[in-house]
């Protein structure tokens, strides 16, 4: 089990920027490898008006993706809790030492997608990982590979060979009492299906 532990030190800044130091312990004796961990950080009252900016990074400095949101706030507005969800590495009986900076962090790069159109296929590149899809048959990606090792280069194929998708769908309205349901064949209409 992971859980966070907080030392906290807040104080206004001009900038309503805070840093929160966050240590991330392994109790249960294994060693854990960009494990999901998340934990609440309580803010004190009129520190910090929005967190629409986050940034964690561990000791080396090193900046780890994660999600930050309020979950409470006090009655002037400002953030009382916010939720952080992350992946941390942890040894053993061990702990890891994190930074979290809300408020104006800085900005970052706009991650990149490029597409590729051919009559076959469009590939969809997002850096750590590659989605082909068939322009001739309609379902799933063709083709799926990732990057798992962060070397840059897409070295294992997590899917080949297309995916079967069926689709049936049904033009009339259930209607009282299945109106919420359009899983079920419920008016008896025709189907239209794609597969």
């Amino acid at each position: 089990m992971l859980a966070w532990g907080l030392l906290l030190g807040l104080a206004p800044t001009a900038h309503a920027q805070l840093e929160v130091p966050l240590h991330v312990r392994d109790h249960a004796g294994v060693a854990r490898n960009a494990w999901p961990v998340r934990g609440g950080v309580p803010l004190q009252r009129g520190v910090l008006p929005d967190c629409t900016q986050a940034r964690l990074v561990d000791a080396s400095g090193a900046e780890l993706p994660c999600r930050v949101r309020p979950i409470a706030r006090w009655y002037d507005g400002s953030v009382k809790w916010v939720l952080v969800d992350a992946q941390a590495s942890v040894p053993a009986n061990g702990e890891t030492q994190l930074s979290l900076s809300l408020g104006s962090a800085p900005q970052r790069a706009t991650p990149r997608v490029e597409t590729t159109e051919t009559p076959e296929a469009v590939t969809v590149d997002t850096g750590p990982a590659r989605f082909v899809f068939s322009r001739t048959s309609f379902g799933l990606p063709s083709e799926a590979w990732a990057d798992l090792n962060g070397d840059g280069r897409w070295d294992t194929k997590v899917a080949g060979e297309g995916g079967e998708f069926d689709c049936e769908v049904e033009h009339q309205p259930p209607g009282e009492p299945e109106e919420e349901n359009w899983l079920r064949d419920a008016t008896g209409s025709e189907r239209e299906s794609f597969v």
